[in-house]
């Protein structure tokens, strides 16, 4: 009877697999795996997940050029219909890869993200009025903690990879120049 009716006794469940992009590292899609094997190690798990899924360890998973190609032209479309509304260059680049990703599908409204509710906040003195800026005046509190909000979502932003650093450092300073 050897080997007959043996049945595997360790438990198994189910798991979902979210798999980065290796040059997006904001692009992923999940797996969800049923009937996954408990393992022993991390390299056990990682064995299993490259049998279940292949081309996980390997470099057909790199994003290819036409997806590269569809987000620059949903930015240059974007861009064409909403060049006058105020969005930042990273707002259509985000916009642009949850389209490109099937995440978002409206080209007319943005995406429910905090990032878009409002636009990162402009200098709104006029020059003329930058004598008044040194008389020790004080943002009010409504606009100060708008300007601090907008402060944690730029650095939210940076995190994610959506911004770079120079685009994070000049943001930064137009919004802390707006708190003097």
């Amino acid at each position: 009877m050897e080997g007959i009716g043996v049945e595997d006794t360790r438990q198994r469940f189910t798991v979902d697999i979210r798999i980065l992009a290796e040059k997006k590292k904001s692009s992923y899609c999940t797996a969800r795996v049923k009937g996954f094997p408990v393992t022993e190690t991390c390299e056990d798990f990682r064995k299993e997940v490259q049998n279940i899924l292949p081309g996980t360890h390997d470099e057909t998973n790199i994003p290819s050029s036409s997806i590269t190609e569809k987000i620059d032209d949903y930015i240059h479309s974007l861009k064409e219909r909403h060049g006058e509304s105020g969005y930042q260059p990273y707002q259509y680049k985000l916009w642009a890869e949850m389209l490109a990703l099937g995440s978002h599908k409206s080209q007319e409204e943005p995406p429910m993200l905090p990032i878009f509710r409002n636009k990162i906040a402009k200098k709104t003195q006029p020059a003329a009025s930058s004598s008044t800026s040194t008389m020790g005046t004080s943002v009010p509190g409504n606009s100060r903690s708008e300007i601090l909000r907008q402060l944690r979502e730029l650095n939210e932003l940076k995190q994610m990879d959506v911004l770079t650093d120079e685009e994070f450092a000049d943001k930064k300073k137009v919004l802390l120049n707006d708190l003097n």
